[in-house]
């Protein structure tokens, strides 16, 4: 079996402005919460810490999982996967850079795809990467090229190759939202929003004996 590194997994809809995101009604929530359990009445967004790190990994583990049942048969496996993130959202969004396993056949079971989707590649490959006015493409757009780098294998065209196979077996489904609507629901069975929204300090209160003791947090209320 072969391995293939900084492979993108298709699909994935990023974090600006997008359901993944923390969501302003989160942090709403959890300081209502705060201000009714804590014994303060005056927490405000200032005195939150907001995980966006761990939150966004625990999308991404979300996100894996899940695409994980849409792998073409010459796929082994994901083995290792990070978020890459742009340091400004100007010209794209996020992205999953995977490692995966091929399976040892993998050459043969991509041609046997190209054969039985032979018409439906081709006019694709050449719609979505002849250059156009705004657009520069470094993707061959003619599909025997395209096929010879996949078989390098180039882990660009193995990417590309993965969405179309989805896409074929999903057709008329829009895979961006299904995998938005899978990813939370994922999401959703092993966390919760409000795990990664907790406050920047502990809440001090004065004892009858002078002395600082630490107050119940939403948070201690929570996990008891």
């Amino acid at each position: 079996m072969e391995q293939v590194k900084d492979v993108e997994l298709p699909f994935f809809y990023g974090f600006y402005n997008s359901p993944f995101e923390i969501q302003d009604w989160d942090i709403e929530d959890k300081i209502s919460y705060y201000n009714e359990f804590s014994g303060e009445t005056d927490i405000n967004f200032n005195d939150l810490d907001i995980d966006y790190a761990a939150h966004q990994q625990a999308m991404v583990e979300s996100f894996v999982e899940r695409f994980k049942e849409y792998l073409p048969s010459w796929v082994v496996s994901i083995d290792e996967y990070e978020l890459d993130s742009p340091k400004f959202y100007n010209f794209r969004t996020d992205k999953i850079y995977a490692t995966i396993t091929l399976a040892d056949d993998w050459r043969e079971k991509i041609a046997q795809f190209v054969k039985e989707n032979f018409d439906w590649l081709e006019k694709r490959i050449e719609k979505d990467w002849t250059s156009r006015s705004g657009f520069n493409s470094w993707i061959e757009n003619r599909i025997g090229e395209f096929v010879e780098k996949a078989y390098e294998p180039e882990p660009r065209y193995i990417s590309i190759l993965i969405g179309y196979d989805i896409e074929l077996k999903n057709e008329g489904e829009d895979m961006y939202e299904r995998m938005v609507d899978e990813t939370i629901e994922e999401f959703s069975k092993n966390y919760s929003t409000n795990e990664f929204i907790y406050l920047n300090k502990d809440l001090e209160t004065s004892n009858d004996n002078g002395e600082e003791t630490t107050e119940t947090t939403a948070d201690d209320i929570r996990k008891s």
